[in-house]
């Protein structure tokens, strides 16, 4: 069984070759590139969860690499490997959004653990982006029932206000769809990762009455 997908970008066939052998030796799926442009044409054709790639390209820089993969695919962790490591080169890379920075010639001891730690990370954040997926789905303004002017207007209304940070008051009787409302809001905007806690504050009624509209 596979255990994920894994991307070589070397210009150095024997080592890119090498490479490829020791990490397979793991259960991973390796696919090779020698250079930038290679790079990109695989990342468009395959799935791939983790990429370990040379700094030096003959078209480009793994920093550039890694900025150019983060733009289209975050959920993909990028090792870099250089034949000298230093500690401004090292910033730059997680900066960039490489996963981590490390010398060529490290032993195998040092570079499978970290492709282990890259390849759980890349899975986790591939796993969690379908859930979200499913839950937008779910609670997606297209689910909510109703066809007359005002339901139109309000789906309208809270479609914009969702992607917004701003506190949301949703007004109506009981029954009227205040929750449904209130979820597809939240599916929708920029808090969808983390939970939604539906909270029925009935001894409000007693406390205040104005509360009574808010049910």
């Amino acid at each position: 069984m596979i255990a994920g997908n894994i991307l070589v970008v070397d210009d150095e066939e024997k080592l890119r070759g090498l490479l490829r052998r020791v990490i397979s030796l793991e259960g991973y799926n390796v696919y090779e590139a020698a250079d930038c442009k290679g790079a990109m044409r695989l990342l468009q054709k395959e799935e791939i969860d983790v990429v370990v790639c040379d700094v030096r390209l003959p078209d480009g820089s793994g920093l550039d690499l890694t900025r150019m993969i983060k733009a289209k695919v975050s959920d993909v962790e990028i090792i870099l490997l250089t034949a000298h490591a230093n500690i401004p080169d090292v910033v730059e890379a997680m900066r960039s959004g490489a996963f981590d920075y490390i010398s060529k010639g490290d032993d195998n001891d040092k570079l499978l653990p970290l492709v282990a730690s890259a390849m759980a990370k890349a899975q986790l954040q591939k796993r969690v982006g379908r859930l979200e997926e499913r839950v937008a789905h779910v609670f997606s303004f297209d689910n909510i029932i109703g066809q007359s002017a005002s339901i139109r207007d309000a789906i309208a209304l809270t479609r914009k206000v969702a992607p917004s940070d701003t506190t949301v008051l949703l007004l109506g009787e009981t029954g009227t769809g205040k929750e449904l409302f209130a979820k597809a809001i939240h599916a929708n905007s920029k808090r969808a990762a983390y939970p939604f806690d539906s909270i029925f504050c009935y001894a409000g009624y007693r406390l205040c009455p104005m509360l009574q509209d808010c049910s």
